[in-house]
């Protein structure tokens, strides 16, 4: 039998710390005038196309995924971030608190916004043609997902229930918020946001379940979805979080490909950016926008459009 691996003597130092880039002075003088209530970040941070404008050195996916978030967090705008990767698998509590750590280093007053896991949103499951049993399962998604977030990052983790396109697996729109408003009874005491990608289901008494369970609707940007502005109309007064995902009909996958190192802005979608920031000012309270690098090909310089129009 082979003998366990001994302790190494030596053990490897912990890499430096990622090097933020120098601040673009127009990022600092709009991080500057915007007001506290506004919090501005990304779907995710570590794109090495970044180099210059988040990042102050090249590197990797993995270094900047590991270990990039208080430089990010430095960058004038960069007052949130989307966690993206505990949709795909569970995140342990432990990796959620290093996320934590470094991002307070830079921003004590940071919001993070954590994608719950999808074998919670999915009706179907990973066999064809099968049913997902832990669908809309809150208990489930509690201890399985959202619990581990919340112990690690308290109130400044907003709880994101991302539905992807489900068509008829869903239901009826009546049953669909039937059943959602049973799995969020358990999760009151969470922050939770939830997103949808049918426009069907975007009803009245949708918004009826978010108000009753003190959950706000993200309100994403999507060509499937009712503009930004239209889907604000219907929430009455909660607080705003804005996913900006995309702009116009190319494909999520034809986008990746397209603006891929994402380092310089490729489609221009002025009207967009005038409706988010319409949409963010006529907000009362707390206010959240997360841009995807699919929106316009570099979410840091749609980021600073945005604070532009909101900051004159």
């Amino acid at each position: 039998m082979a003998k366990p691996a001994q302790p190494s003597l030596f053990p490897e130092p912990a890499p430096p710390p990622v090097v933020p880039a120098s601040p673009h002075p127009d990022d600092v003088r709009l991080g500057a005038a915007l007001p506290a209530r506004f919090f501005f970040g990304t779907s995710s941070w570590s794109f090495p196309g970044w180099y210059g404008l988040v990042y102050g050195e090249r590197g990797t996916v993995s270094r900047f995924s590991r270990h990039g978030l208080t430089a990010y967090a430095s960058h004038p705008l960069l007052s949130a971030v989307g966690i993206d990767r505990s949709y795909y698998a569970p995140v342990p509590e432990q990796e959620y608190a290093a996320y934590r750590d470094q991002v307070l280093a830079a921003r004590p007053d940071a919001r993070l916004v954590v994608k719950v896991l999808r074998d919670f949103t999915q009706p179907w499951g990973r066999v064809p043609r099968s049913k997902n049993p832990a669908f809309l399962d809150g208990p489930l998604a509690l201890s399985g997902s959202i619990g581990p977030a919340q112990a690690a990052l308290g109130d400044r983790a907003v709880h994101l229930v991302q539905f992807s396109p489900m068509g008829r697996g869903a239901g009826s729109p009546e049953r669909f918020a039937e059943r959602l408003d049973a799995f969020l009874a358990p999760l009151e005491g969470c922050r939770i946001a939830v997103e949808l990608r049918d426009a069907a289901l975007f009803t009245p008494a949708y918004c009826e379940v978010l108000a009753r369970r003190s959950a706000i609707h993200c309100i994403n940007v999507l060509p499937e979805m009712p503009g930004p502005a239209e889907q604000r109309s219907a929430l009455g007064d909660m607080p705003v979080l804005v996913r900006w995902l995309r702009s116009g009909p190319v494909a999520h996958d034809e986008a990746e490909a397209l603006y891929d190192p994402y380092d310089r802005l490729q489609a221009e979608a002025p009207a967009l950016v005038e409706e988010v920031a319409a949409v963010l000012s006529g907000s009362t309270g707390e206010a959240i926008l997360i841009v995807d690098n699919k929106a316009e090909g570099c979410a840091p310089l749609t980021l600073r459009r945005v604070a532009a129009r909101l900051v004159g």
